[in-house]
């Protein structure tokens, strides 16, 4: 059974939702109702405008900003139902703007923690003790991430097996995992090439052009220390910590932090391959339903055969959403393409996480707050 541990999210990102949003301009056009509406209920009721900056200091390295993208996907999270009061526009610069008609201080606090959270939601494998000793030893070594040098994919190393898989299926120059280049392939000099068609370990293919080519491994983080709020009290600084069940590593972090320490691997679940999130109930409590595309499915597939119980012992997978902890149930059989996410929940923590979900994540980070709040006074014009 695939059930989720004893953990509350943060309720104070957690708020029931009761409004839907005016369409930006950008997602539909020119879409003179919303404007019209909006420029009416601004002037007759005033307002609050808030201007979040993104937050670059959170992107990926070579990530690229999509100022449009973004404002058709925070208008999409603040669509939740039938009421027409907030109005999404791009801008100015790398920022998008909220108009919030009407004077509810609520409804503002509840617009600025549906935007606090990016909404990344990943599946991972949590390191082992018993299995990922040497792994563990690098973590303890360094405050960040392990990335190795790019390397040539070899079929003599089990690690690149799924890696050297994919790309030869996929057939373009690059593979590409969830938004991060994970092989690509590169000609080889023609005094090379000799010796790289007598190498049964190396993978190579012939280009449309006919030039020869090998696949190179792209150096990825192989561990990432992730916020981890069911550690109530951590290890204190430069230690490390294992669960009573010895199943999973703790430490506490920069500021404080409790972190746990979880695997990068090309095989995880990711909530770009969701079809849908929903709120369920039962006896045991409150919890998210969900479900994954074809994709989603084979990965969770993959993710949870691979980690089945072994001599009864069951390795613990860790359900983020921006890389804090959910909950980090064990492995207990295979399931593929739907699953839940029980907890602690209260019934509005639900209905925030499944909005979240649905809504998916924003493609740039935002500030967690606005840089500018506007109160404008009725008589107010767009």
């Amino acid at each position: 059974m695939f059930r989720m541990g004893s953990i509350r999210v943060n309720t104070a990102a957690c708020v029931p939702i009761s409004i839907m949003v005016i369409w930006t301009i950008s997602s539909i056009g020119c879409n003179r109702d919303a404007r019209t509406i909006a420029a009416a209920q601004l002037s007759k009721e005033g307002g609050v405008r808030l201007i979040y900056e993104i937050d670059t200091a959170r992107m990926r390295p070579g990530q690229q900003v999509n100022v449009q993208r973004l404002t058709d996907v925070v208008a999409h999270r603040l669509a939740t139902e039938l009421h027409e009061n907030r109005f999404v526009t791009a801008g100015p610069g790398q920022a998008v703007t909220v108009l919030i008609t009407g004077d509810d201080p609520a409804e503002v606090a509840t617009v600025k923690k549906l935007l606090a959270a990016q909404g990344v939601l990943e599946f991972r494998i949590v390191a082992d003790p018993n299995i990922d000793d040497s792994l563990i030893k690098i973590a303890n070594r360094t405050s960040g991430a392990a990335r190795p040098q790019d390397e040539d994919a070899s079929r003599a190393n089990e690690i690149h097996l799924d890696l050297i898989k994919m790309a030869e299926e996929d057939k373009t120059s690059a593979l590409i995992i969830g938004g991060n280049e994970r092989a690509r392939w590169t000609p080889i000099a023609a005094e090379d090439q000799a010796a790289a068609v007598k190498d049964p370990n190396l993978v190579t293919r012939r280009a449309a052009d006919g030039v020869l080519q090998k696949l190179v491994i792209i150096g990825q983080e192989r561990f990432r220390w992730v916020t981890n709020p069911m550690l109530a009290t951590g290890p204190g600084a430069g230690h490390l910590a294992i669960a009573p069940d010895n199943q999973c590593v703790s430490r506490t972090g920069p500021g404080g932090v409790n972190e746990l320490l979880v695997l990068i691997s090309p095989i995880y679940v990711h909530g770009n391959q969701l079809t849908s999130a929903r709120v369920g109930s039962d006896a045991n409590g409150n919890k998210v339903n969900f479900s994954l595309n074809a994709e989603g499915a084979r990965q969770m597939l993959a993710l949870t055969s691979r980690n089945l119980p072994v001599q009864g012992r069951a390795r613990r997978i860790a359900i983020l959403l921006d890389d804090t902890v959910l909950s980090a149930p064990t492995v207990q059989s295979a399931i593929s393409d739907s699953g839940q996410i029980t907890g602690n929940f209260t019934h509005d923590e639900v209905k925030w996480l499944v909005m979240i979900l649905n809504s998916g994540a924003l493609p740039s980070p935002l500030r967690k707050q606005p840089v500018r709040e506007e109160h404008l006074p009725p008589g107010s014009t767009l």
